[in-house]
């Protein structure tokens, strides 16, 4: 494999293990999120991309193709269904749910296989759960356009659930 394939394999590859490594690491109720492996991936690969113009170098054949196939993945990933790996069983994410629907006075149903289903405004969004485990969940979230009660759900949710990486916590006195 040539250096430059290996490097940008490897990038792209270095990202997402340690994202997966920092959420394997993590306390409870965390959340990998598509979103944010995607926009590491994203840099990552602009990152190559500086690289190869730093050193007056040019995509080759197969290493072209590699790259778009990993940049459209990871766009789509960035873009994408809002996709979560959340550190919890499936029943705390759904308390987690409705008291979030209880909140914001949005009507919430659990849905026979796996899922939730809110109401708002005579429009139905969708939260689609699968368990992966004793305290694994896959949470596929709606992506609703606009400021209105889902978006604030989703946003409450993100953080009930944290991502992987550690953050500086600031204290003023």
């Amino acid at each position: 494999m040539q250096p430059t394939r290996l490097l940008l394999w490897g990038g792209v590859g270095l990202w997402v293990a340690t994202s997966v490594v920092c959420f394997m690491l993590a306390g409870p109720r965390v959340a990998l999120r598509s979103r944010s492996v995607g926009a590491g991936s994203v840099a990552a690969l602009l990152g190559y991309v500086a690289l190869l113009l730093l050193h007056h170098r040019a995509f080759h054949g197969a290493e072209l193709l590699l790259f778009v196939a990993l940049l459209l993945l990871s766009l789509l990933m960035l873009v994408g269904w809002e996709l979560w790996l959340v550190r919890a069983g499936i029943t705390a994410v759904e308390e987690q749910i409705a008291t979030g629907c209880s909140g914001l006075f949005i009507a919430s149903q659990r849905l026979p296989r796996h899922g939730v289903l809110l109401t708002v405004r005579n429009v139905e969004w969708r939260i689609r759960l699968q368990p992966l485990g004793p305290r694994l969940t896959w949470v596929v979230l709606p992506r609703p356009k606009g400021r209105g009660k889902v978006s604030l759900l989703v946003n409450w949710l993100a953080k009930q659930y944290p991502g992987p990486f550690p953050r500086p916590r600031i204290r003023l006195k």
